[in-house]
C-alpha cells in the first residue's frame, strides 16, 4: 500500500493495524522521504509499545525501514504532516489466521445474503398481501354499490303492524294519568320506498 499524507497537517489516529485477527501480523513501512526535517515537517510515526509507558517517536527518513507486530502490542498513530509525506506499507500474514478470517468473513456474507433475500422476500409479500386487500376493498366497495341500490330503508324490516310511540312532551312535565293520552301510537305503513305515519 502506497500512503501519501498531504502537508496540510494530515495525520492518522492511533490505532492497531490488526484488531480483528484477519491475519496480518508483521507490519512493514518503508518511508521515501528524502531532507526529512523533523522540527519543520512533523510527519513522526509515533509508537505506542506495549511493554513501555512512554511512547516511541519515528522520523520517516528515507531508505528507512520499519518492523513492528500488527497486533495490539503497537498501538501506533502518524503525527501532523506539513510536509507531503510518502510510505509504502506491506503486511506479512499468518496463512491459518488468514484462512480462518476469510472463512468467518465467507460465513457471514452468506447469512447477510440469507437475511437480505429474506427481507426481500418478507417485502414482496406484504406488497402482495398489500395489493390483494387493496383489491378486495374495491370489490367489496363496488358489491356494496350495487346491492346498495335494491336496499330500502331500515324501516321496511318492520312489520306493518307494528306501533312507535312518539312521545311529545317528557314525562316531568305531566302527570303519569296525562302521559297516556299524550303519548299515542300510530301505526306504520309501508308504502313503495318511502315510509306513511
Amino acid at each position: 500500500m502506497l500512503a501519501i499524507y498531504p502537508s496540510n497537517g494530515t495525520h492518522y489516529v492511533k490505532h492497531i493495524d490488526n484488531p480483528m485477527k484477519d491475519g496480518r501480523c508483521i507490519t512493514a513501512i518503508y518511508y521515501c522521504n528524502q531532507n526529512w526535517d523533523v522540527e519543520k515537517d512533523g510527519g513522526c510515526f509515533r509508537l505506542f509499545p506495549e511493554t513501555s509507558g512512554v511512547p516511541l517517536d519515528i522520523e520517516p527518513r528515507a531508505d528507512r525501514l520499519l518492523l513492528l507486530w500488527s497486533d495490539r502490542r503497537n498501538p501506533h498513530e502518524v503525527r501532523p504532516v506539513y510536509r507531503d509525506r510518502y510510505a509504502i506499507t506491506v503486511w506479512y500474514f499468518d496463512t491459518s489466521e488468514k484462512l480462518a478470517a476469510m472463512a468467518k468473513k465467507h460465513k457471514q456474507n452468506m447469512v447477510d445474503e440469507k437475511v437480505e433475500n429474506k427481507q426481500e422476500l418478507q417485502q414482496t409479500i406484504l406488497l402482495n398481501n398489500e395489493q390483494k386487500l387493496q383489491q378486495s376493498r374495491l370489490s367489496s366497495s363496488d358489491n356494496f354499490a350495487k346491492r346498495e341500490s335494491g336496499i330500502l330503508s331500515s324501516h321496511d324490516n318492520i312489520s306493518s303492524n307494528f306501533n312507535i310511540f312518539h312521545p311529545t312532551v317528557s314525562s316531568t312535565q305531566q302527570s303519569p294519568s296525562s302521559l297516556q293520552t299524550t303519548f299515542g301510537t300510530e301505526k306504520i305503513m309501508k308504502h313503495g320506498n318511502g315510509i306513511n305515519v
